[in-house]
């Protein structure tokens, strides 16, 4: 069997390394994903979500006047949509 050229060494090596990645990730997830405080977080980042977009839809409500949409109203004040559960593409 002919060595192993040194690109075929970076790869073999980067190869190793990110299949140690994926499985440190995937440990992360399973100990988080068992882990009944995780539960608890999920719910609470998705009742401040649900309460973050309403305060946006009552502050719009207020400003009738104007013409601006929910996302012009979060670029204004910096808020990145997807903090609050948002996208920009709906």
């Amino acid at each position: 069997m002919e060595p192993a050229s040194p690109s075929q060494r970076r790869e073999i090596s980067f190869d190793d390394s990110s299949k140690e990645d994926l499985l440190r990730q995937l440990r992360l997830l399973s100990r988080y994903e068992n882990d009944p405080e995780m539960k608890k977080m999920e719910l609470s980042t998705e009742k401040w979500k649900r309460a973050a977009q309403g305060a946006l839809d009552e502050l719009l409500k207020y400003h009738e006047g104007g013409s601006q949409g929910k996302m012009e109203v979060l670029d204004l004040f910096g808020i990145d949509a997807n903090a609050i559960g948002l996208s920009r593409t709906t």
